[in-house]
């Protein structure tokens, strides 16, 4: 699907009464600076933020906890507390927590609108593990369907299809016993037996003499 909608999650987590989520993130950033610059001067430029809009932001930020998330001692320089180096830590459990959703989601949106959005081709996501006549196949698709070729291993393309990562997965087996069997055991605990098996074989008709 070709779009020029951008798909991106911010926890954005940080708000309250004067301090809004805006400036709940840019304070996150602030913070963030803060960890490894020696002023806040050098951390709000580091952060994209004017001097005079950081400092704003320290004061919304103490109002709110009811102490600094910043201690600043003249000749010390600016240095996170101990309440601002736990809402740091905080704010790094929530972007691990949400990270990998986020991205989950991300992924899927774009196909949700296919097919809705004027112009659009329907879309598959194919994991396999390579093969040559395998990279021809996006080309040989393209006029009816865009198809998204990812290279990996058998058992990887496997696991991405359990999960709902791909539409469809390729891998390969061994041709000879044991090691097929060996294989197949292996790949076999990707695989739903309720939800995707061989299609059945056509029956064979038969002609009797007249």
């Amino acid at each position: 699907m070709h779009t020029k909608v951008e798909i991106e999650f911010d926890p954005g987590w940080l708000a309250g009464p004067g301090l809004t989520r805006e400036r709940g993130r840019a304070l996150l950033r602030l913070l963030a600076e803060l960890e490894h610059a020696s002023s806040l001067r050098e951390a709000a430029r580091a952060a994209g933020m004017s001097y005079r809009f950081a400092w704003g932001t320290l004061g919304d930020s103490t109002r709110l906890f009811g102490a600094p998330l910043v201690d600043m001692q003249r000749g010390r320089g600016a240095r996170l507390s101990e309440l601002g180096r736990k809402v740091m830590e905080i704010d790094r459990r929530v972007r691990a927590t949400l990270g990998e959703p986020h991205e989950r989601l991300r992924a899927e949106i774009p196909a949700l609108l296919a097919g809705v959005l004027p112009g659009d081709r329907p879309r598959l996501s194919m994991h396999a593990s390579h093969d040559l006549a395998l990279a021809a196949l996006p080309a040989l698709c393209a006029p009816r369907v865009d198809l998204d070729l990812v290279f990996r291993g058998s058992d990887d393309c496997l696991a991405a299809l359990a999960r709902g990562e791909c539409d469809l997965a390729g891998f390969h087996v061994a041709d000879a016993l044991p090691r097929a069997a060996a294989a197949a055991a292996a790949l076999g605990k990707w695989l739903d037996r309720r939800r995707r098996r061989r299609p059945p074989r056509p029956r064979r008709s038969r002609c009797r003499d007249g």
